[in-house]
């Protein structure tokens, strides 16, 4: 779903907004920096989280320019794109960047060099570019941590 806010467009982020059609019982409402999605007919609220396009393909750029070997945090990547306290922000375009077109996000990591819990087949393709993992499986920052 996308919404007009005056400083660029914006899409609210949820299962059932994306590439359906929006129920008439659903309500968008501001509250802080995301919108809340509550459900008249049932009275359950969900937060949801709203990005700015601008933003995302901001991102995406930057992580467009990681090269093959190498991986950047989180906050290195909202860091670059100019919003220092936006790392969570940059996870969720990360976990939604198949709807903005190809981009390598397996490259991008936590601060501890940890792979995103719920994507196992990040783990094989960092292996492939020649990144090892520790027993722990982390990966050595010092070593392959992206460096501008």
């Amino acid at each position: 779903m996308e919404r007009g806010t005056g400083q660029g467009r914006q899409i609210v982020i949820s299962v059932f907004a994306l590439g359906k059609q929006r129920n008439k019982n659903t309500v968008f409402t501001k509250k802080e920096s995301c919108y809340m999605v509550r459900c008249i007919r049932t009275s359950c609220e969900k937060r949801r989280w709203c990005m700015d396009e601008q933003f995302a393909y901001l991102v995406l750029e930057i992580v467009a320019e990681i090269p093959a070997g190498k991986v950047a945090t989180y906050q290195q990547i909202a860091r670059l794109a100019g919003k220092e306290r936006h790392a969570r922000q940059v996870g969720n375009i990360m976990s939604h960047a198949s709807f903005y077109g190809d981009y390598p996000c397996h490259r991008v990591v936590n601060h501890r060099g940890e792979t995103a819990v719920s994507w196992p087949e990040q783990r094989g393709l960092l292996e492939e570019e020649g990144i090892v993992f520790d027993s722990k499986g982390r990966i050595n920052m010092r070593i392959y941590q992206w460096e501008i």
